[in-house]
């Protein structure tokens, strides 16, 4: 899946506050482990938020409707840095 993200890799996150305007774009969200990048999708039927990773050794988070109160986003990628 496009853009394949590297460990050593540095990306550049926008600050949106067009939330909505944030489906399916890559996105800096913090959890309760920290910060993650992920593919965001909003499930308007099921009234939830999907982070996909971009890498399958990874999970899918799922953030159902009574935790969208306390859900942010950072905002999204917009550059990403790669040393060769």
């Amino acid at each position: 899946m496009y853009p394949k993200i590297m460990h050593s890799d540095v990306v550049v996150i926008k600050e949106n506050i067009g939330v909505i305007s944030l489906d399916s774009k890559v996105c800096a969200c913090p959890t309760h482990e920290g910060v993650t990048l992920k593919k965001l999708q909003f499930d308007k039927e099921k009234k939830r938020v999907i982070l996909k990773p971009l890498n399958p050794d990874f999970d899918v988070i799922i953030i159902e409707d009574f935790e969208l109160e306390t859900f942010r986003i950072l905002g999204e990628m917009v550059f990403l840095f790669r040393v060769i």
